[in-house]
């Protein structure tokens, strides 16, 4: 018998107590004969050995409680041999191992992924003959790889050696559940599941209650084994996002980008470099220093690509060095264009006095974007609302609505019935409003039901300039209300934050508590200013004043501090040239969905580690043929990278950018075990990975602790004694 906790063993001194109190107490008394004593003498006599008996066992019952009390709590344990659970007996065992982006990093010679997988080799050539394995893979997917025959253990060490590591995020529950399905198909007694992982807390507290109740139910079957696998701390800088600055990506144009940098470690970085790179070509991007990273500090950082041909491009930012090499990469799926097609429909056209139709400022404004770096970005076409036509809007990648009735030829002729196939194709539409904006008309064409429900909100009326003191008060925008986190984040900060002297005299009024979309900035009495709402794949922009002189002084500015109406533009119709390529930017364990081309039967796929699938063709199971389109959905996303979908001829239809699981590196902690014991409830078998662990979890097979059995027994002695000490306390 060994004991976890020896120190308290000292308590049993607490045994002497009762001795001590025993012959102190004991009575002394001197011999005085008195008449009646000879009387008494032969009553005292018959029961002197009954009265002596019981204070001995009452001493022996309060000594043993104290001994038994520091037994129990010194955790005593036991090798079970005689009872069946020896090392020479069979076991059937459960491994699982944790596949996520974490378990790569680096700890001296050798990632953590591959001490786990050494781990558990170990671990299957230390079974017992006789004994079966099953292997379970656990990112936040579980995954049964075998083996076929669980008795074949060469078979399940070959197939752990081909085990790849993913940009999954860690959660214990999916795997624990796993484990639980096929341990209930196992007939033996003695059954156990082992877990191997770097305990990062994400996997623990991502379903928390599934896993205590998982763990619980499992350690009821069988044993359960936590094995932690590293524990080195980790220097760690991700990068966290990558987004194009001003500029719409175009053939011919360098375009500046922003990488988010974050140190996600638990120490300073003092100097790193990273990269940025389109295509894998390193010629084509810049390279950037950053001298130090504070732990938790979030950098962005500036560098620049050049495109030289259109179409999809992977643009790649790269750190060069770090302890985890799995955020150490973000890809980006861009589209790049020969022009950014936008199409304005004028409302309010004036062919006599052009500076009064509603396109006017919006269309010399995005023909001078060559001060905003978009030169030769954009192919614009102005259209009077009669001209407009479906056929011309399928020619468009972004539309712009100024100042447009909701009625009238526009709706007759198909046009705004339209625009909602448009969205869904992930297009954009940007719609400023005017004098021929009617809120009723507006809401029974736009709004839900029998209209196209691209409204953002309820439009109740239109606001006209408030006065003060008799004298008009035009409405402002309020900088601090705009979006941090989107496109009109740099409204906030000079010089962009010179929006707010713009002057709005009029301004269509939505209901706060009705919109729907998220609220990109507000007026400065909190009205919203532009709303942003999803449709489909695509998005619509509401600006709930005009685009042209007659609501605001917004459109023709006052140089130079009010020229802020160019950039917004600029930056919106970048944010909706953009918009389109979500679809093609994925996490890890995302589906990849391409839509396919009837006469196209089959297609290649060429994932991240050089391995080309044939993806079949519409007849096959992976193709789903219940949309408009065919489309193949492709499941296989584990790894980050790049997926470039391949026609004929080896060309080029699609490119997917895969990126980690940033969830995985946002905290790199791992969970202690007073922490696991606190959220599973019970303290669990764990262990710590090293050289010896297959003969460490061998001891712990043949042990068992009897703290708990030893309070069962310990509550019963105590309420025995109590039961006696009355008894002989009674009056005979």
């Amino acid at each position: 018998m060994t004991f976890l906790a020896p120190w308290m063993l000292l308590g049993a001194v607490a045994a002497s107590v009762p001795i001590i109190l025993h012959f102190f107490y004991k009575a002394r008394y001197r011999p005085q004969p008195w008449a009646a004593m000879r009387f008494l003498k032969l009553s005292l006599e018959q029961t002197s050995r009954r009265l002596r008996f019981q204070e001995l066992l009452l001493l022996f019952l309060r000594i043993l409680v104290l001994i038994l009390l520091a037994i129990a709590l010194a955790r005593p344990t036991q090798r079970l041999i005689s009872q069946g659970m020896a090392t020479s007996e069979s076991v059937d065992e459960i491994l699982i191992l944790d596949v996520s982006g974490s378990m790569q990093a680096r700890e001296g010679t050798k990632t953590r992924f591959e001490m786990e997988k050494e781990a558990a080799i170990k671990l299957i050539d230390a079974l017992p003959a006789g004994s079966t394995v099953r292997v379970i893979t656990c990112g936040e997917r579980a995954k049964f790889i075998g083996p076929i025959s669980p008795s074949n253990l060469d078979q399940a060490k070959e197939l752990i050696k081909r085990i790849e590591p993913t940009g999954q995020a860690t959660d214990f529950a999916v795997g624990l559940k796993e484990a639980q399905s096929l341990l209930r198909q196992i007939y033996g007694n003695n059954k156990e599941v082992i877990l191997l992982s770097d305990m990062q807390r994400l996997g623990f507290e991502h379903q928390s209650e599934q896993v205590k109740q998982l763990s619980t139910q499992i350690s009821q079957e069988g044993n359960l084994y936590f094995l932690k696998v590293g524990e080195k701390p980790i220097s760690n800088a991700a990068i966290v996002d990558i987004v194009p600055q001003f500029g719409i990506p175009h053939a011919g144009a360098r375009i500046p980008f922003q990488i988010t940098v974050r140190n996600t470690g638990y120490a300073a970085i003092p100097k790193m470099s990273l990269r940025l790179e389109v295509d894998g070509k390193a010629a084509e991007g810049e390279e950037r220093t950053i001298e130090s990273l504070a732990p938790g500090e979030m950098r962005p950082v500036t560098a620049s690509v050049k495109f030289d041909k259109p179409g999809w491009k992977a643009v790649t930012a790269k750190i060069l060095s770090d302890d985890l090499d799995i955020d150490n990469r973000l890809d980006r799926v861009i589209k790049v264009r020969e022009r950014l097609r936008v199409l304005i429909v004028d409302g309010s056209p004036n062919d006599r006095e052009p500076e009064k139709s509603a396109s006017y400022y919006l269309g010399h404004a995005l023909s001078a974007a060559g001060q905003e770096g978009t030169k030769g970005a954009l192919q614009i076409r102005i259209v009077k609302p009669e001209e407009a036509s479906p056929r011309i809007l399928d020619l468009f990648d972004v539309c712009i609505l100024s100042n447009v009735s909701a009625s009238g030829v526009l709706y007759s002729n198909g046009f705004l019935p339209a625009l909602k196939p448009f969205l869904n194709e992930g297009k954009g539409l940007i719609i400023g409003v005017g004098d021929k904006v009617e809120p009723s008309a507006y809401t029974s064409t736009f709004g839900p039901g029998q209209g196209l429900d691209l409204l953002p909100g309820k439009f109740t009326e239109i606001d006209q300039t408030p006065m003060k003191d008799n004298k008009p008060e035009p409405f402002r925008f309020a900088p601090a209300s705009f979006e941090q986190n989107s496109f009109v984040g740099i409204f906030q900060k000079p010089p962009f934050d010179q929006i707010g002297n713009a002057l709005i005299r009029k301004r269509v009024h939505i209901d706060p508590a009705s919109v729907q979309g998220q609220v990109l900035a507000r007026y400065s009495d909190d009205v919203p200013a532009i709303v942003a709402r999803t449709i489909g794949a695509g998005e619509i922009l509401w600006i709930t004043t005009s685009l042209d002189s007659s609501w605001s002084t917004w459109a023709p500015g006052r140089p130079p501090e009010e020229m802020t109406f160019l950039p917004f533009m600029i930056k919106a119709l970048t944010h909706l040239a953009n918009r389109g390529v979500n679809p093609f930017n994925r996490t890890c364990g995302e589906p990849l969905e391409f839509f396919t081309d009837e006469q196209i039967r089959t297609y290649d796929l060429l994932r991240p580690d050089n391995k080309r699938e044939r993806l079949g063709n519409a007849l096959e199971p992976n193709v789903d043929r219940k949309g408009a389109k065919p489309k193949i959905v492709y499941t296989d996303t584990d790894l980050p990278g790049t997926y470039t979908i391949y026609g004929p001829n080896n060309r080029v239809e699609a490119v997917f950018a895969v990126a980690y699981d940033p969830r995985e590196t946002d905290n790199l902690e791992p969970m202690k075990l007073d922490e696991i014991e606190k959220l599973l409830g019970f303290t669990p078998k764990f262990v710590n990975v090293d050289g010896k662990i297959a003969d460490r979890i061998n001891a712990t097979r043949s042990e068992s602790e009897w703290t708990i059995p030893l309070l069962v027994a310990l509550l019963f002695l105590a309420f025995g004694e109590f039961l006696l000490a009355w008894f002989c306390g009674r009056s005979w």
